[in-house]
C-alpha cells in the first residue's frame, strides 16, 4: 500500500481543480465508479488462486483498481474542462512555503478526526472492567460507527461548496450574493440530514431493525446500540456548522483559525472520556457522548474563529481599508492585477460591467449590474 497516498493525492488535487469550474458531477461519478471497481475486482478474485493462496491480497487489488479507476477519470476530466481554461500566465508569486501554510492546518484537523474513533476505543476497551466487557463495548462502537454516521457523514461535503461558488465582486469590498444562496443551501442540507437521523435514532425499532435485517448483528448487541444511536442523531449539527464555517474560513484564505479546533476536539474527546463515567455514563454510550463533546467543542472552535475574522472584516470595512489586505501577497496580487475590465454597457438606470478575471489557474468571466445614481 505504500504507492496508495500518491494516487489519493492525486485524485483530491485534480478533483478540487474540477470542483473550482463546478464539476461536481464528474468528481462524484468518479466516487462512484471507484467503489464498482472495488466491488467487481473482489467478485472476480474470489474464483481465483489468490484467495487460497494470499486472501489478504483481496483487499489490496480491490483498493488500487477503485483508486486507480478514480484516478483515470479525473485526469480526463482535467484534460478536458480545466486544462483548457487554464491561464498561459501566472499573475502571482506562489511559493511551496505558501501552500503548506494554507494546507497544513486542514490536513492536522483531519489527522485529528481520523484518529478519535480509534483513541476511543482504546481507552473504552482499557477501561472495561472485564475483558468480556471491553470485547461487547468495542463491537457496540464498531457496529453505531456506520450507521450512525451515514446521515450526516456526507455534511462534510458543504466544505469546498463556499470556495467553489462564493466569489469577491470586482468593484466592491461587500461578498457576492452567492454567499447568502449558499447558507439556505447548507441549512436545506442540515434539515435533510436531521430529518434522517432522528428517524433512525429516536423512532422505534428503526435502527435495530436495520443492524438486524441489513447487518446481520445478534438481536441483544442490536439493542445495545440504540443509546448510541440516539446520540449520533445530533451529529449533524455540529457537523454542518463546522463545515460551512471551515469552508468560508477556506474562501478567505483563513485556514489557520481551523487548526487550534483539532487540539480542542482531541482534548475534549479524551477527557469526557474520563469524567462521563462519573455521570453514569459507561461503555460504548460513554464512547459515543465522548465522541459528540470532541464535536461540540471543535464546532465552537470554528464558530470563534469564524466570528472573529468576520468582526475583523467588518471593522476594516468602516474604516474604509480594502478588505485585500487580509489576503497572502499572492492572493493580493492576483486581485490587484488579474481583474481587467472587458465590456461596460448602460440601459435606462443601470449599468453593466463584464469584467474578465485571471486566476492562477483559470480565466472567468463575470458580470455586475450596479444601478446610476445621480444621473442627469
Amino acid at each position: 500500500m505504500c504507492a496508495y497516498p500518491l494516487f489519493e493525492a492525486v485524485s483530491w488535487y485534480h478533483g478540487g481543480l474540477l470542483l473550482q469550474v463546478h464539476a461536481s458531477v464528474l468528481v462524484g461519478a468518479a466516487a462512484l465508479a471507484d467503489i464498482i471497481a472495488q466491488i467487481i475486482l473482489i467478485a472476480v478474485l474470489l474464483y481465483t488462486p489468490l484467495l487460497c493462496h494470499t486472501p489478504i491480497a483481496l483487499p489490496v487489488v480491490a483498493a488500487y483498481g477503485g483508486v486507480l479507476t478514480r484516478c483515470s477519470i479525473l485526469l480526463a476530466g482535467f484534460h478536458r474542462k480545466v486544462y483548457p481554461k487554464m491561464s498561459k500566465e501566472l499573475t502571482a508569486k506562489l511559493s511551496v512555503w505558501k501552500i503548506v501554510l494554507f494546507v497544513a492546518p486542514l490536513m492536522f484537523t483531519l489527522f485529528i478526526q481520523r484518529i478519535s474513533r480509534p483513541i476511543i476505543n482504546l481507552i473504552i476497551a482499557r477501561k472495561s472492567p472485564t475483558k468480556d466487557e471491553a470485547a461487547q463495548a468495542v463491537a457496540v462502537l464498531t457496529a453505531s460507527y456506520p450507521l450512525g454516521h451515514l446521515p450526516y457523514g456526507w455534511l462534510n461535503s458543504l466544505k469546498p461548496v463556499s470556495p467553489a461558488f462564493q466569489k469577491k465582486s470586482s468593484h466592491s469590498n461587500k461578498p457576492h450574493i452567492a454567499g447568502k444562496k449558499i447558507a439556505v443551501f447548507c441549512a436545506c442540507c442540515l434539515g435533510v440530514s436531521a430529518v434522517v437521523s432522528f428517524v433512525v435514532g429516536w423512532i422505534p425499532g428503526v435502527s435495530v431493525g436495520i443492524l438486524v435485517n441489513v447487518v446481520a448483528i445478534p438481536h441483544h448487541l442490536a439493542l445495545l446500540c440504540v443509546t448510541p444511536l440516539r446520540i449520533f442523531a445530533f451529529f449533524c449539527f455540529t457537523v454542518s456548522i463546522r463545515a460551512s464555517l471551515t469552508g468560508w474560513l477556506i474562501f478567505n484564505h483563513q485556514t489557520k483559525l481551523v487548526a487550534p479546533s483539532g487540539f480542542i476536539r482531541l482534548a475534549a474527546t479524551i477527557s469526557s472520556l474520563f469524567i462521563l463515567p462519573k455521570l453514569g455514563l459507561t461503555g460504548a454510550d460513554n464512547g459515543i457522548a465522548s465522541l459528540f463533546s470532541g464535536f461540540f467543542t471543535e464546532m465552537l472552535a470554528v464558530v470563534v474563529g469564524a466570528t472573529s475574522f468576520a468582526t475583523y472584516k467588518k471593522c476594516r470595512w468602516r474604516r474604509g481599508e480594502q478588505d485585500i489586505s487580509l489576503l497572502p501577497s499572492s492572493s493580493r496580487d492576483q486581485e490587484m492585477q488579474a481583474v481587467e475590465p472587458e465590456r461596460i454597457e448602460e440601459e435606462e438606470n443601470m449599468v453593466t460591467i463584464t469584467v474578465r478575471t485571471r486566476t492562477n489557474i483559470l480565466t472567468e468571466t463575470s458580470e455586475d449590474t450596479y444601478p446610476l445614481e445621480n444621473r442627469l
